[in-house]
């Protein structure tokens, strides 16, 4: 891996601005998660900082699809009666 030059503070710097910026794209939907994956892979950063930012990052996505996922099951599933009555539960 190759390390960015100079003294360890423009080392952190650039390791920080790096993190950051996978930090937004990460949160921007424009971009897809496998482009970014082989791009940020070309950077100097280290994989922890990269997927600890990734990681929190991606929560705010994850809870919307399934917060929007419960809310369409819920309001597929009104009108029955039964919770068995699940056209996805097998008999």
């Amino acid at each position: 891996m190759t390390e960015p030059e100079g003294n360890p503070a423009n080392r952190s710097s650039t390791i920080l601005k790096i993190v950051v910026t996978a930090a937004l794209v990460r949160l921007s939907p424009l971009f897809p998660f496998t482009v970014v994956n082989d791009l940020f892979g070309l950077t100097p950063v280290h994989p922890l900082p990269y997927v600890l930012a990734s990681w929190v990052t991606m929560l705010p996505g994850t809870a919307a699809n399934v917060d929007i996922g419960s809310a369409l099951g819920d309001g597929a599933s009104r009108g029955r009666t039964s919770p068995t009555s699940s056209p996805f539960r097998r008999s």
